[in-house]
């Protein structure tokens, strides 16, 4: 019974976030850049003139196909598109390089630092365990994303995370108590060192996964 009543608390969000977004608003802002040449099809225009397209598949019967895409933000300053993809039990993320086109897959919506050189992802997602469950820490270079910082296997689920200042992220962690149903959030914090590594608050609380950075675009 509550497998049942987490999925359907779990659909009944991934829709509500769906509908959430202001797509019409965005389109009608940048209709030259981004637009509809149909119902299900999203289509983003780069700088030099080629085309970006992603194209929902509302097959039921195939969960691992099904996708509803839609843009939820476009960030100037980085010159990104963020891409909201709905499945059949599970959502992602996607940042589209305005210039280049180039595609990157992300945990969680992006929240800009101060100023604008890094991209802060997180998502809590430990009951149902659909989507990845951790804190990303993106550095936007020229034409190109590379990831300083991710953990996508900490055994808390990071919630209200925010940037203070440009080098220091904060949130909360959430353990969750599967038997009796309690949350126990304690607080969090990230720290970017003088040597470009970023330094988890306490090391055994983690399961530490970064090395060097990773340029991916």
């Amino acid at each position: 019974m509550k497998t049942i009543l987490w999925t359907v608390l779990l659909l009944s969000v991934v829709f509500a976030a769906i509908a959430y977004v202001p797509e019409e608003t965005i389109l009608a802002d940048y209709g030259d850049m981004v637009f509809r040449p149909d119902s299900s099809t999203l289509c983003i225009i780069t700088e030099g003139g080629d085309s970006v397209l992603f194209e929902n598949n509302r097959d039921w019967d195939n969960a691992e196909e099904f996708a509803v895409y839609k843009v939820i933000d476009y960030l100037p300053k980085q010159g990104y598109w963020v891409i909201e993809m709905g499945g059949y039990e599970w959502m992602e993320w996607r940042l589209v390089n305005g210039n280049t086109g180039n595609t990157q897959t992300i945990i969680s919506e992006p929240i800009p630092s101060p100023d604008g050189n890094r991209l802060l992802c997180f998502k809590e997602d430990l009951r149902a365990g659909f989507i990845p469950n951790g804190i990303q820490v993106w550095r936007i270079d020229p034409d190109a994303m590379t990831l300083e910082f991710e953990d996508v296997d900490v055994p808390w689920g990071p919630i209200d995370a925010e940037w203070v200042g440009d080098s220091s992220v904060v949130f909360n962690k959430m353990s969750y108590d599967c038997e009796t149903w309690e949350t126990l959030t304690l607080p969090g914090r990230l720290e970017l060192g003088s040597d470009g590594i970023w330094i988890p608050d306490d090391p055994a609380d983690w399961i530490f996964t970064q090395d060097e950075p990773v340029n991916l675009d």
